[in-house]
C-alpha cells in the first residue's frame, strides 16, 4: 500500500476547490488550457472510449506526457504490442459498470482481482518484478487514471472525484450513484 500524504491546503474545501478550478480552466493569452495536464484523460477522445478501453495505446502514452511522465520506448512498445496479453485480458475483466464507491467492486480491487493486478503489473512490484521499462506506481497510476475516465472508475483513487466535481458540476453524486442509506460509499 503506497501512503498518499495530501498538502493541508487541501483540507481547506474552498482553497482546494478555488486550486482545482484554476487548474482545469486557466487559459493562456492564446485561448489553449494553461495546464497541459488539465485534460489528459480526454486526450484522443479519453483513455476510455470504447475503442481503446480495453488496451493502450499511443494517446494513452501521449496523456501521461502531459503530466510530465513517460516510459522508456521498450516499456511504450510492450504498452502498445501486450505481446503476453495482460494489459487487454485485464482491462476486459474490468466490468464498465463497475463503480468504486460500491461495495461489490471490492473483488476488483482486492489482492487477486484483475485491478489489482493491472496496478502491480504497471507498477512492477515483488509479485510481477518485471517492471515495464520507465514504469513504476507514478507511471502506473497516471495511466490506470487515464483509462478511468468512465469504464474504469474504480481504478481512479478516491480524490479524483473532486476533480470531477469541479468538470461535471453539481451531477457527480447523480452520476457516481452515492447513496450511503443504500450501503454505497460515497466519495469524499
Amino acid at each position: 500500500m503506497i501512503e498518499l500524504k495530501i498538502p493541508e491546503i487541501y483540507w481547506d474545501d474552498e482553497a482546494a476547490v478555488s486550486l482545482l478550478v484554476e487548474y482545469f480552466t486557466r487559459r493562456r493569452s492564446r485561448g489553449d488550457l494553461f495546464y497541459s495536464g488539465a485534460r489528459f484523460e480526454r486526450l484522443g477522445g479519453g483513455g476510455d472510449a470504447e475503442h481503446v478501453a480495453d488496451s493502450f495505446d499511443s494517446n494513452d502514452l501521449v496523456a501521461i506526457t502531459t503530466l510530465s511522465v513517460s516510459l522508456e520506448p521498450h516499456g511504450a512498445m510492450n504498452l502498445l504490442t501486450d505481446p503476453e496479453g495482460h494489459w487487454a485480458r485485464l482491462l476486459s475483466l474490468i466490468p464498465r459498470d463497475a463503480r468504486l464507491e460500491n461495495p461489490g467492486s471490492d473483488a476488483l480491487m482486492e489482492e487477486g482481482g484483475p485491478a489489482w493486478e493491472l496496478w502491480e503489473r504497471l507498477a512492477g512490484t515483488k509479485q510481477y518484478p518485471g517492471k515495464r521499462d520507465g514504469s513504476g506506481p507514478v507511471v502506473a497510476g497516471k495511466l490506470l487514471a487515464r483509462k478511468a475516465a468512465a469504464p474504469h472508475p474504480h481504478l481512479r483513487h478516491p480524490h479524483q472525484a473532486t476533480v470531477r466535481a469541479v468538470e461535471d458540476g453539481p451531477t457527480l453524486l447523480d452520476r457516481a450513484g452515492c447513496d450511503p442509506a443504500g450501503g454505497q460509499r460515497c466519495l469524499p
